[in-house]
């Protein structure tokens, strides 16, 4: 599923929802289109909201591109065989 879709769908849901109550209790037009509005933007920032941490949980930070990687990998070496390094340093004195 496409993420920009996800606050478009929560925010029509809960319009849909609202619109099904106000009919249910014979609200007036006035106050009930005042609801929907209301409603239409709270559930519309809840969205976004949901949509970046859905972003955030999905993109792994495994996927970077495969020349990170390998200078992340080339770094970890040389850092490894620079302890090594010293370790022997320290055990010959």
């Amino acid at each position: 599923m496409k993420e920009k879709y996800i606050a478009p769908f929560i925010t029509l849901v809960a319009g849909l929802i609202t619109c099904i109550c106000d009919i249910r209790n014979k609200v007036g037009v006035t106050t009930a289109l005042v609801r929907l509005l209301v409603v239409l933007i709270i559930f519309y920032i809840i969205g976004c909201i949901a949509r970046k941490l859905i972003h955030m949980i999905c993109v792994l930070p495994s996927d970077e591109p495969p020349q990170q990687e390998e200078e992340k990998e080339q770094e970890e070496q040389t850092e490894g065989e620079e302890k090594k390094e010293t370790e022997t340093k320290t055990e010959e004195t």
